[in-house]
């Protein structure tokens, strides 16, 4: 081998080299955002990652895929569970109903653990037909007794859920589907409410008016 072939050989080397370390820090980068946008306890993905994957639906008309329902489902008194039981036990139950959303809503776009125990979901189709689901759902939670590593524990959930559509932005889709919840809470928990053009009425296992 000549000096030439030498150096081209080294620079070559060398070149790959900077090449492989580029593409695993890329790899490490995006394994930390991966990370970063999932929730450790249940494996869902987190707020930020619900709150980027609609940015990024609301970044353009085009992006929205409709139709699509955001639903929001808070565990009530779940303090009450850490409080009795354990934090161990409110772990278990957290990671059952993240199971149990999985299941149940198969065809869900997205599961997320929104924050403690509330929990975001984005459903495909209607409003009418989502909030049946839900509260379908919830009745059949309300029923269960749930084990856990300490003790047998009984839940209930309310549920807020909002219609999307291509005039929606993030924010406006996030309050009115928390404004929804609150009124479920507000009500007396265990229920479901829906925004109908942009107020929270009761779901009681049909359509108020306003929902197709």
């Amino acid at each position: 081998m000549d000096w030439w072939q030498a150096v081209i050989c080294f620079a070559a080397g060398l070149l790959c080299g900077l090449l492989a370390r580029r593409q695993g820090l890329r790899t490490r980068i995006e394994s930390g955002l991966s990370e970063a946008r999932t929730d450790g306890l249940t494996g869902l993905v987190n707020r930020r990652g619900l709150d980027a994957q609609l940015a990024d639906w609301f970044a353009g008309p085009e992006s929205v895929p409709a139709p699509w329902v955001l639903a929001m489902i808070d565990i009530d008194r779940f303090k009450e569970v850490n409080d009795t039981h354990g934090h161990l036990a409110g772990d278990e139950v957290l990671k059952w109903t993240a199971k149990t959303f999985q299941a149940w809503f198969s065809d869900a776009i997205l599961i997320s653990r929104y924050g403690g125990e509330e929990f975001a979901l984005i459903l495909p189709g209607g409003l009418a037909r989502a909030s049946e689901s839900v509260d379908a759902l919830r009745r059949r939670v309300a029923d269960q007794t749930i084990d856990v590593a300490v003790a047998q524990v009984r839940i209930t959930f309310s549920a807020g859920l909002s219609q999307a559509t291509t005039s929606s932005d993030t924010r406006q889709l996030v309050h009115e589907t928390d404004e929804a919840l609150y009124a479920a809470k507000k009500a007396g928990r265990n229920r479901v409410y829906v925004s109908v053009q942009g107020k929270p009425v009761p779901w009681d296992a049909g359509a108020p008016c306003g929902v197709g």
